[in-house]
C-alpha cells in the first residue's frame, strides 16, 4: 500500500488541483495532454518540478506560494508539450509561465485554456540566441 502511494504521489498533486482535472475532462482543448500515452509518467515528472518550485519558496521566498506566484516568472526550457506549466500556472494561477522548445510541430492547443501561460518554439541552442535578452523582449515592462 505505501508503495502505491509512492508510486501515484506525483498524479495526486494533479488531482488535488480541480481546475486542472476540469479541463481535463471537459476541456477539448486540453484532449491532447489528457489523452497522452505516457500521461502518469509526464504528471509525475512535472509534480517532481513543482515540489523543487515549493522547496524554494520554503528556503528563500515564502510570498512565491502565498501570493500564488504574483510578479514572477516560471521558464520552462526545453518544456515539451508543457505539463509542468501547466501544473504551475494552476498552483501559482499569478506567475507568468514561458515554455521554450524547438519542437514547433506539438500540438499545443490546450495552452489556449492556460491563460498566463506563453509558448514559444526557440532552438536556445542557436548560436546567437541570448535567454536573458529574449525574456527581456517577451516581458518588457511598459
Amino acid at each position: 500500500e505505501e508503495k502505491l502511494s509512492e508510486q501515484t504521489l506525483g498524479v495526486q498533486r494533479w488531482l488535488i488541483e480541480p481546475e486542472i482535472m476540469r479541463k481535463m475532462h471537459k476541456d477539448p482543448n486540453f484532449s491532447s495532454i489528457a489523452n497522452h500515452c505516457r500521461l502518469k509518467k509526464e504528471m509525475t515528472e512535472a509534480a517532481s518540478q513543482m515540489s523543487m518550485v515549493d522547496w524554494i519558496a520554503s528556503q528563500y521566498d515564502a510570498q512565491l506560494t502565498e501570493t500564488q506566484g504574483t510578479q514572477y516568472l516560471i521558464v520552462d526550457i526545453c518544456s515539451g508539450k508543457g505539463f509542468f506549466g501547466v501544473l504551475a500556472s494552476h498552483i501559482l494561477r499569478n506567475a507568468q509561465v514561458l515554455l521554450l522548445d524547438k519542437n514547433k510541430k506539438m500540438n499545443m492547443r490546450h495552452l489556449e485554456s492556460c491563460p498566463n501561460i506563453a509558448f514559444h518554439a526557440v532552438d536556445i541552442r542557436a548560436h546567437k540566441f541570448s535567454l536573458s535578452a529574449f525574456i527581456r523582449e517577451q516581458y518588457e515592462k511598459s
